[in-house]
């Protein structure tokens, strides 16, 4: 089945490594940007943006979701299931 991921927690972590495990075609994994954090206010990307990286992965940060070029991006991979 071919995926499009889409999370960001520590939530979303075990599904994304479970889908990869069990041979789905994750076409992409959509995540927020990196985010400042900490007292030094540093960027610092996702839970799931690390593992999808870790794994591999094509990964997507739009600063809008519901932007239209982002939208038509995400229907060129044509994903079964997201």
């Amino acid at each position: 089945m071919r995926l499009i991921f889409l999370g960001t927690s520590d939530f979303a972590v075990p599904a994304l490594r479970a889908l990869h495990a069990a041979g789905h075609d994750i076409a992409a994994v959509v995540t927020a940007p990196p985010r400042p954090a900490g007292r030094g206010q540093r960027l610092q990307a996702s839970p799931v943006d690390d593992a999808a990286r870790r794994l591999g992965l094509a990964v997507l940060q739009p600063a809008d979701p519901n932007d239209r070029d982002f939208v038509g991006q995400l229907r060129a991979l044509s994903p079964d299931l997201g």
